[in-house]
């Protein structure tokens, strides 16, 4: 970020960037431990699911062979790019295009 923004602006967009990632892992972790605790209604405590998920995520990560990681990834980006486009190609034909310009 330096290069491009500057020391003051790198440092606003690291920030952000923390920000995101960090508003992104705490909403999967808290939707995947709802998932959890409807799959498996173990226990009532506050947070089981969650922690449930995150510690299988966590251990499944750490204890398979990075090239399986690897490709498991690849899928899961694969998703994020199709998603991309299915919810692009749905706004563009709903958008009005003449209010743009």
């Amino acid at each position: 970020y330096k290069a491009s923004l500057g020391v003051g602006w790198g440092r606003v967009g690291s920030v952000a960037y923390f920000f995101l990632h960090y508003a992104v892992l705490v909403a999967y972790i808290a939707q995947g431990g709802l998932n959890v605790n409807e799959l498996l209604p173990i226990g009532n405590f506050v947070g089981f699911g969650q922690v449930v998920f995150a510690g299988g995520i966590a251990g499944s990560i750490y204890w398979m062979k990075p090239s399986i990681v690897e490709k498991i990834n690849s899928v899961l980006v694969g998703g994020v790019f199709i998603t991309f486009l299915a919810i692009t190609s749905i706004g563009a034909r709903t958008a009005d295009m003449n209010a743009l310009f």
